[in-house]
C-alpha cells in the first residue's frame, strides 16, 4: 500500500489517464487536486497497491479521528471510488491492512461490474454486501460526451430562460435525486458542490419556475438531471445536456461523462440524440455494511432504504 503523495499527483494523473474510462472518476478527483483548482475536493487521499505503474487505487476519506470525509462526497462521507485492471489486483489491495475502514458502512462508487464478485466476496468477509445482484436498479453504464459530435439540438421554448441553479434550489434537487440517496448528507454534498463553484444549470418557465436541472458532481460527473414531468415535451434535457458539455469543455475537461442507469430507458435515448457514446464500461453502485450495523440514522442506511421509494430522511 502507498498514499499518493502531492509531488507524484502527475504521474498518477498520467497512469489514470491510460485506463480510461474506467479511470474517469479518479482521474478528474486526482486531476483537481494536481492543479489545485477550486475543485479539489478536501478530505479525500489516493492510495494505490504500488507506486509508479499501479495496477489499483482507490480515493477514500483522509484517516483522521473519524476515518470520514468532510465534506461528504456524492451522498456520504465514506465514499470510496476505486480503479483496479482485474480482480487480482482489486483483492490484493482491499486485503491490505488499513486500506478500508470496516468498522464503518462504505459506500462504493462507481464498481466495474467485472470487479463486483471479488467486491463483494471480501466485503461479506466483515458483513453485508448490495450491489447490483441484490437490485437491478443499482446497474448503469457509462457515456462520455466529445466535443465534437454533440448536436445542439433545439432552442428554447419561448419565455423559458437557462442560468445556473440558486442555493434554495437544492433541497429540490437532493430529495429528488433517487440515486443520490435523499439523505441530510446528500444535501451538505450539494451545497458545497454550489458554494464552491461546480457548475449547475437550471431551466426556468416563462413564471420563473423550475423546469429542469443538472448539476456537476465531484468527479465532475454530469449528475441529478431532471426534467419535470409537465415539461417532458419540449427536449429540455438534451437542451440541459449540450450547455452542461460546453461549461464542462470551457473548463478543460477533456472527456466529459455521466452515469446512466440501465433501467432509464429515456435517458438513454435523450442522451444519444445529444451525441453521447456508451464507453464500454458497466457498472454497479454497492453498500457495505458492517456486522451487526443496522442503524436507521445511518445516511448509507437511510441511501439504501431511499432507493426504495422511502421519504428522506432529515
Amino acid at each position: 500500500m502507498h498514499i499518493i503523495e502531492e509531488e507524484e499527483l502527475g504521474l498518477f494523473v498520467e497512469e489514470l489517464k491510460s485506463h480510461w474510462p474506467e479511470t474517469l472518476p479518479i482521474y478528474y478527483l486526482a486531476q483537481n487536486h494536481l492543479l489545485k483548482n477550486q475543485f479539489a475536493w478536501p478530505g479525500i487521499e489516493f492510495v494505490v497497491d504500488c507506486f509508479p505503474n499501479h495496477k489499483a487505487s482507490i480515493a477514500r476519506p483522509k484517516k483522521n479521528q473519524n476515518n470520514v470525509a468532510i465534506p461528504p462526497r456524492f451522498m456520504c462521507h465514506t465514499a470510496h471510488t476505486f480503479f483496479a485492471i482485474n480482480e487480482e489486483a482489486l483483492g490484493n489491495l482491499l486485503q491490505e491492512p488499513g486500506v478500508v475502514d470496516w468498522s464503518k458502512p462504505t459506500f462504493f462508487y462507481p464498481v466495474s461490474r467485472s470487479l463486483y464478485p471479488k467486491l463483494a466476496e471480501i466485503c461479506r468477509v466483515h458483513g453485508s454486501y448490495m450491489g447490483h445482484e441484490e437490485r437491478e436498479d443499482l446497474q448503469a453504464f457509462v457515456v462520455v460526451f466529445r466535443h465534437e459530435k454533440l448536436n445542439p439540438g433545439p432552442p428554447l421554448p419561448e419565455g423559458f430562460t437557462l442560468k445556473p441553479l440558486e442555493r434554495h434550489h437544492l433541497e429540490t434537487v437532493a430529495s429528488i435525486w433517487a440515486h443520490g440517496g435523499r439523505t441530510r448528507a446528500t444535501l451538505e454534498y450539494m451545497q458545497y458542490l454550489f458554494d464552491t463553484g461546480f457548475p449547475t444549470l437550471g431551466i426556468f418557465n416563462p413564471d420563473g419556475k423550475l423546469a429542469a436541472y443538472a448539476i456537476t458532481g465531484a468527479d465532475f460527473v454530469f449528475c441529478a438531471a431532471y426534467v419535470f414531468p409537465e415539461y417532458r415535451n419540449h427536449k429540455l434535457f438534451h437542451i440541459l445536456t449540450y450547455e452542461w458539455c460546453q461549461i464542462a469543455h470551457k473548463l478543460g475537461v477533456e472527456l466529459p461523462f455521466a452515469l446512466v442507469s440501465e433501467q432509464n430507458v429515456p435517458s438513454h435515448k435523450a442522451l444519444f440524440r445529444v451525441g453521447a457514446d456508451r464507453a464500454g464500461w458497466d457498472i454497479c453502485y454497492g453498500m457495505y455494511v458492517p456486522k451487526g450495523h443496522e442503524d436507521p440514522d445511518d445516511e448509507l442506511i437511510q441511501w439504501r432504504d431511499g432507493l426504495g421509494g422511502i421519504v428522506w430522511k432529515t
